[in-house]
């Protein structure tokens, strides 16, 4: 067993085109495992990344954490699948770069919200919060108003 970590930040991420991250700051531990023929990686990513807050439109620092395994083979590297790299058998290097991003990549939800509440300073924009929450109450004023209708008929 092997054991590799290193940071990625702002920098790592810009290196990217079209990247969906624009910033963050990440600690990633790989955990390597060589074997006859093949070699088992198993990553550790946890970091924060930077992005804009999927309720408020603020700008915040979302939590991120994943845990992934991936296998590296000799053999045609054109064979590569989202489980399996491989490689040939007299290649001495391999960029993990692209697979690491990929790996943040996954890892981010869907919806970009966190929890504002429990955090001092809030970061989420509070204004905006709080008209969202007037907004759920008036809804259920509207399904009120509905049932006037309910027993139209032409």
């Amino acid at each position: 067993m092997h054991h590799y970590s290193m940071h990625v930040d702002d920098q790592f991420f810009n290196s990217f085109d079209q990247s969906l991250i624009s910033g963050g700051n990440f600690v990633v531990d790989i955990d390597v495992d060589k074997r006859s023929g093949m070699s088992v990686l198993i990553f550790r990513i946890n970091g924060l990344v930077s992005t804009t807050c999927d309720r408020c439109l603020a700008d915040i620092r979302l939590p991120v954490e994943t845990d992934k395994i991936l296998h590296i083979k000799i053999g045609n590297p054109e064979d590569s699948d989202d489980e399996v790299i491989y490689i040939e058998e007299d290649a001495i290097n391999l960029d993990l770069s692209s697979v690491i991003f990929e790996f943040i990549c996954l890892a981010l939800p869907l919806m970009k919200i966190i929890d504002c509440e429990r955090l001092n300073p809030r970061p989420c924009n509070m204004d905006v919060l709080s008209h969202l929450n007037h907004n759920d109450d008036n809804e259920n004023d509207k399904e009120d108003d509905w049932n006037v209708f309910k027993d139209f008929k032409l």
